[in-house]
């Protein structure tokens, strides 16, 4: 995200992750001197982000005046005191039903799990938070690819970020992968699978 805040490196950012995982965008976050707010509904894995966040701030890799706090239920939910806060949010959602992060009934997919209800019921009320959360300039990258025709994963948030007010700025690849791995490009007229990981980025007006 430094890409878009080259003038604020001096300054920690307040960060959000909808889905924050096993906590890469984390530890990016706060070792780079910033404040970290997330969602996951996944408790267990919750526990372990505060485990690991106590951690480093024992040995010292944190600062005591560093937020961090991980909301312990979905993106989909909103949270009216976070609203206007954020300058930049990145993250990586789930791919629909493509990957089970938990056996329990937290995911996404477990409460809405038909493809359609979970873009109108997680995917939509996500991008509408992450306006509201965001400040006017804010940054949104997010992680995610197209499943396949019938479960189109970029093409879907990429409709709900503009629905919601958000202008696009890019799309650029965060790493090569696998040509084995699945996943389509959104723009993709010839529907090759490419080796990449892209990230979309907006902005808010």
């Amino acid at each position: 995200y430094y890409r878009y805040f080259q003038e604020y490196k001096d300054r920690n950012l307040f960060i959000l992750d909808t889905s924050c995982g096993f906590g890469s965008r984390m530890s990016a976050s706060l070792l780079y001197g910033n404040n970290y707010i997330g969602f996951d509904p996944n408790v267990s894995l919750v526990e372990k982000l505060y485990e690991y966040y106590d951690f480093l701030c024992k040995s010292g890799f944190v600062k005591k005046d560093q937020i961090f706090q991980v909301y312990s239920h979905g993106s989909e939910v909103f949270e009216k005191d976070l609203v206007d806060k954020f300058d930049v949010m990145f993250t990586s959602p789930p791919y629909f039903n493509l990957e089970k992060y938990s056996d329990d009934n937290s995911e996404s997919t477990s409460n809405y799990n038909n493809y359609d209800l979970w873009v109108e019921k997680f995917v939509n009320p996500t991008v509408y938070n992450v306006y509201q959360y965001l400040k006017i300039g804010g940054i949104a990258m997010i992680n995610i690819k197209n499943i396949d025709k019938k479960e189109p994963c970029y093409d879907s948030f990429y409709n709900a970020f503009i629905k919601n007010g958000f202008d696009f700025i890019e799309c650029f690849d965060m790493k090569i992968l696998s040509k084995k791995q699945y996943g389509k490009r959104f723009n993709d007229k010839k529907g090759v699978i490419e080796p990449t990981e892209p990230v979309m980025s907006f902005i808010k007006r």
